[in-house]
């Protein structure tokens, strides 16, 4: 089952069913792209293996990731793709200063290799 973490700062303290409904608005509303959950279980990209060595490098923090110990464990694209992605997230301040890790959030491709 799909995981969806919402947060937002303007919906604090909104009973449990405003924040279903709008859950549910955002993921059905148009212009929504489902992953395509039929690659995510192929082997990870010769790109996204070359972009986590480089995360690995500049973030040594990210080994201690859960995300990367199910990377290590199956390199998957799906596993892969949620790697890059938390890590990202997490170091945002430091990458926003890397041009190759904004360009890759620029163009990176969908998850689970769906088209955009």
């Amino acid at each position: 089952m799909a995981k969806l973490i919402f947060t937002s700062r303007y919906i604090r303290d909104a009973p449990s069913e405003h924040l279903q409904n709008y859950v549910r608005y955002i993921s059905t509303r148009e212009g929504v792209e489902k992953a395509d959950e039929s690659k995510k279980n192929l082997p990870a990209t010769s790109a996204q293996k070359d972009l986590i060595r480089q995360l690995l490098k500049d973030m040594p923090e990210s080994r201690d990731m859960l995300e990367y110990e199910d990377y290590r464990q199956r390199s998957t694209i799906g596993n892969a793709s949620e790697f890059i992605t938390q890590a990202l997230e997490r170091n945002l301040d430091m990458a926003a200063m890397k041009e190759n890790y904004v360009d890759y959030l620029a163009n990176r491709p969908p998850p689970c290799g769906t088209d955009r």
